[in-house]
């Protein structure tokens, strides 16, 4: 069976530091990148307004999930206190945040999020097995 869906992607990029737990080298130092994220949102069905969500929608989203890292030390922030915030890491954390908030939506969830620190970018997605 084909199903026909539609993908959004929206980017943000922010300034923010951080350290990595457990390394050796400049990385176990604080440092900043402008890190810059991506997430592809899909969906069956439009809205109303012939979207699968709205802009204003992904950018509170945006807000909720990492606005705590913007010009921050990521580090700060649970559960980045305790786990390394990898590129890796800040993916998984930020497509949990969003697929917790699209939860109020119907029909529409998260199929990727990419972390990009500028010199490297990690997409975390979910794969039906």
């Amino acid at each position: 069976m084909v199903i026909n869906m539609w993908q959004v992607e929206k980017s943000i990029t922010f300034p923010a530091a951080h350290f990595l737990y457990g390394v050796q080298g400049l990385d176990s130092e604080v440092h900043g990148h402008n890190f810059v994220v991506s997430v592809k949102i899909c969906g069956e069905r439009l809205v109303r307004s012939g979207v699968i969500i709205e802009g204003r929608d992904i950018d509170r989203m945006f807000r909720n999930v990492i606005g705590s890292f913007i010009s921050s030390l990521i580090n700060r922030t649970a559960p980045f206190d305790s786990v390394s915030p990898t590129l890796e890491n800040l993916s998984r954390y930020i497509f949990e945040g969003f697929d917790e908030c699209l939860k109020s939506f119907s029909g529409i969830s998260v199929s990727s999020v990419s972390v990009s620190d500028g010199e490297e970018k990690v997409t975390y997605i979910l794969v039906d097995k």
